[in-house]
């Protein structure tokens, strides 16, 4: 293309992109400093640590506010270490961005969409396309990208144009292999980790497809063998080495290893291919099983990459059938794009899942640090973009082939008026949703009036409280707390002892979680807090605390409430309080010589619809309590329990629990737990499954009580409890001291140093 036309495309696609912009995106662009793209979840949260880490933290590599009090290593926070670190070093030299925090941040998500649209138009360029139709076509697939939909949520995955640069500098490089555009690739590689690892993936991905088909040409040609070695190393292993150098500053080492949903958060073909998630394609969710695609596998590509890809399906296939393999692998005149194209193809079977899906799903624990990366469905916009470029190139490069040359030219046209309208309705209401103003989120009295001052507290506790990022329990959040506290501590720079980060410390989530569940001995020996300050509450206005929410509560004292919460001052002893509490109630209620005895203990129930099985005549080195414990395998349906009930009462609910060991180790928490019943002629009537995790309702050092409620259909019929994990290879399943009962019988059992109350230990002696 002659520079002046390739000037002419450059203008009309940044008056295009910056116009488009204005019309979809102008109503942010005078509040970009006030207002977030997400008043929850994980964009909430990517503003409030930014913020936090820029104003309060003295290091560069942690963060601390959340997880208090042990904080945590920035690449795990959303921070976004290269635009949070630059504003935090400019502010150690005297250039305070810091209140400008999010505007920035805005502001360079909105900017990346033009800039896609440009990288696209000289991408377009590279290839051959008339300035028109590249400037037309880059702008429309910018703003159809799938990334689009994740400003309300994962800000560092929304950099639109991070794909297309991937892409247009691999085009570059492959025209000449220049040791600057390498360095620059690098470069490039090195910041896509600092801001989010999926997109690293995805250039490393596309480098490894390039690089392997300059080895299979080197090797057919002989020219220039290994110098392609060096720059590889240069592109690929420098950055690999930098990484690795920066994880080894994090001092964490039980991060979990096999995070949840690697087959859950996947790609679909009709996610990817049908406009399902488009207003005029909603009605085709009526004709196409949609219900078990999770919301992360939607990345449709678009109308006409759609036609596209069945067009190059037919010519692959015709190829196939005819031999000639010469054109087999061909969809583009230009070489790197070939490659190209194929390593999004290779990125679009790995977003559906294959090859895991084809019965092989135990080989995703032999994929080392590949299992990190959980969300494979986002591995699927690679294909979005390459086979957009190969759609509107491939249209271009056609229109004047044969003698027909009308239709073609119209088929372009129309392409292009598709793609527009895709893209119309993809992003015309997308404003609205990111108006979230700061003010409004914000507490406008209390702590700017003074009338809490947060200085006296040492850190946050949301009630609910949540911890969501150890991969092996979750505990979610109702009532708007995660906002709420999310909120309070942007304000007053205060920690928080709740979690919404990723790959947290399983040891640490368990110290976290156990205080806020029943407490034990054990878990109030862990708490280690750094001050003597108490603790700040914040409740939002909420009908659903359980109890050991309102027993914190009752152990505070009530400092003010607004229009969105309650505040409380809770001393840092009270978690040893309340225990010691329990524990002398417990003692005090513990009468043997008014309870009725069944088997080794009491209960005050004179039916003695109980059932306890210490499990101590089976020695074990195992063994949680007692001389002996069920110590099972991870492949067998492991019985704790299979018979029936001593009273068989179908009028009230039971209560079955037991404790299970090494909760503190990754993937025994996903243990699943399998109840059925069984008719007196063996008939299963009632059967459900669920993970351990969501019934723990007690932390003792590596152990947890596992509690869960059930109903029988029939006196007379049995049931069976049973665990199973089929993740843990050949590691062993600890379990112990089962106990069943109704859920209005209290059960003893003297144990040395204290009792058991309904399986839980209370010391005879407590704290001073």
């Amino acid at each position: 293309m002659e520079k002046r036309s390739f000037l002419k495309g450059l203008a009309l696609n940044i008056v295009l992109s910056f116009g488009a912009l204005c019309l979809f995106y102008g109503s942010l662009i005078p509040v970009l400093n006030e207002v977030y793209f997400s008043a929850s979840g994980d964009g909430l949260q990517s503003y409030v640590n930014m913020q936090y880490h820029i104003r309060y933290d003295d290091s560069y590599l942690w963060c601390r506010s959340m997880n208090y009090p042990y904080g945590e290593h920035i690449f795990y926070t959303n921070c976004q270490p290269l635009i949070s670190n630059t504003i935090k070093l400019l502010d150690g030299l005297g250039i305070d961005l810091s209140g400008y925090t999010t505007g920035i941040v805005n502001g360079l998500l909105i900017l990346s969409v033009a800039l896609a649209s440009v990288l696209l138009y000289l991408i377009f360029a590279e290839l051959g396309v008339g300035w028109v139709t590249g400037a037309l076509a880059g702008a429309g697939i910018a703003f159809l990208s799938p990334q689009l939909d994740r400003f309300g949520g994962h800000l560092s995955l929304a950099y639109v144009c991070a794909i297309p640069w991937f892409i247009y500098l691999l085009m570059r490089f492959s025209r000449n292999h220049k040791w600057g555009l390498s360095v620059l690739i690098s470069i490039t590689a090195l910041a896509s980790a600092l801001t989010h690892i999926y997109l690293f993936a995805f250039l490393i991905l596309m480098l490894l497809v390039y690089y392997a088909g300059e080895a299979i040409t080197r090797r057919k040609t002989g020219t220039g063998q290994y110098k392609w070695l060096f720059h590889l190393m240069l592109q690929i292993i420098v950055p690999l080495t930098v990484l690795w150098l920066f994880t080894l500053t994090d001092p964490v080492t039980d991060r979990p290893a096999h995070p949840w949903g690697f087959l859950y958060y996947r790609a679909y073909p009709q996610s990817v291919f049908l406009p399902l998630a488009m207003p005029y394609g909603r009605f085709l969710a009526r004709i196409v099983p949609t219900h078990y695609i999770d919301w992360e596998g939607y990345a449709y590509v678009g109308a006409v990459a759609s036609v596209a890809t069945l067009v190059l399906l037919w010519k692959f296939f015709r190829n196939l059938a005819g031999g000639r393999m010469q054109n087999l692998w061909r969809v583009s005149p230009d070489r790197t794009m070939n490659l190209l194209f194929w390593a999004s193809v290779l990125a679009l079977l790995y977003s559906f899942g294959i090859p895991f899906i084809f019965g092989l799903e135990r080989w995703v624990d032999y994929t080392g640090p590949l299992q990190q990366l959980r969300g494979i469905a986002r591995f699927s916009w690679i294909y979005f973009y390459v086979m957009n470029i190969v759609a509107f190139s491939g249209l271009w490069h056609n229109r004047d082939k044969g003698k027909k040359k009308t239709l073609p030219v119209l088929l372009l046209i129309l392409a292009v008026i598709i793609l527009f309208i895709d893209a119309y309705v993809w992003v015309r209401n997308r404003a609205e949703g990111l108006q979230n103003p700061v003010a409004v989120l914000r507490e406008p009295d209390v702590f700017r009036t003074g009338r809490i001052r947060p200085g006296d507290y040492q850190a946050i506790i949301p009630l609910p409280f949540f911890h969501i990022g150890s991969e092996n329990i979750w505990v979610t959040a109702g009532c708007n707390s995660e906002t709420r506290s999310l909120i309070t501590s942007e304000q007053t720079g205060l920690p928080s002892m709740a979690v919404l980060l990723s790959r947290t410390s399983l040891d640490q989530s368990m110290n976290s979680i156990g205080l806020m569940l029943d407490l034990s001995q054990g878990a109030v020996d862990r708490l280690h807090l750094p001050s003597d300050k108490p603790l700040l509450l914040v409740v939002p206005a909420c009908a659903g605390l359980d109890q050991n929410a309102k027993q914190l509560i009752a152990h505070a004292q009530r400092l003010d409430s607004t229009g969105h919460c309650k505040y409380y001052a809770l001393p840092a002893r009270a978690f040893t309080l309340i225990y010691d509490s329990i524990a002398h109630e417990v003692l005090k209620a513990y009468q043997p010589e008014k309870l009725y005895p069944v088997g080794e203990g009491y209960c005050d129930d004179s039916l003695k619809r109980v059932v306890f099985l210490n499990v101590n005549d089976i020695p074990s080195i195992t063994a949680l309590a007692g001389a002996g414990g069920y110590s099972g395998m991870e492949k067998r349906d492991n019985i704790l329990f299979e018979g029936s009930l001593p009273g068989g009462d179908t009028l009230h609910t039971y209560v079955a629990s037991f404790w299970m060991g090494c909760i503190r180790t990754d993937l025994y928490p996903r243990t699943v737990l399998e109840f059925t019943e069984h008719d007196t002629n063996g008939n299963v009537v009632q059967q459900w499954k669920e993970q351990v995790f969501r019934r723990i309702v007690m932390i003792d050092g590596d152990r947890a009580l596992v509690e869960s409620l059930f109903r029988i259909l029939h006196p007379a019929n049995t049931i069976r409890i049973s665990i199973m994990n089929r993740q843990l290879g050949k590691k062993h399943l600890p379990a112990d001291e089962l106990l069943i009962r109704i859920s209005t019988v209290t059960f003893y059992t003297e144990v040395p140093g204290g009792v058991r109350m309904n399986n839980r230990f209370y010391p005879s002696r407590t704290s001073e």
